[in-house]
């Protein structure tokens, strides 16, 4: 399981800091996949909005589609990623 958080204030540019402010996103899914790719993938307008996906649980509906910049949690083993413009960063949030 995923849990997405996209960012307050969006920048779409890499980020590169070690520590994140958790106040500065908001979760808008928790997505039943067991890889950062997948729930990238779910969480974005392709065939139709990300919204419609059944494997999304949808916690702010009509949001953006995730991008660079948004914050992506691993509920197991709780591992922080933030979305890079190639690939990810493990990161600390507080």
């Amino acid at each position: 399981m995923i849990e997405v958080y996209h960012k307050n204030d969006p920048t779409f540019r890499d980020v590169h800091e070690e520590v994140v402010d958790l106040s500065e996103f908001t979760k808008v899914a928790i997505v039943r996949c067991g890889a950062l790719r997948d729930a990238f993938r779910l969480t974005n307008h392709i065939d139709e909005p990300w919204f419609d996906n059944e494997e999304v649980e949808v916690i702010k509906r009509n949001a953006r589609s995730s991008s660079v910049g948004d914050l992506f949690h691993e509920v197991e083993p709780d591992n922080w990623f933030i979305c890079q413009s190639i690939g990810w960063h493990l990161i600390n949030v507080q």
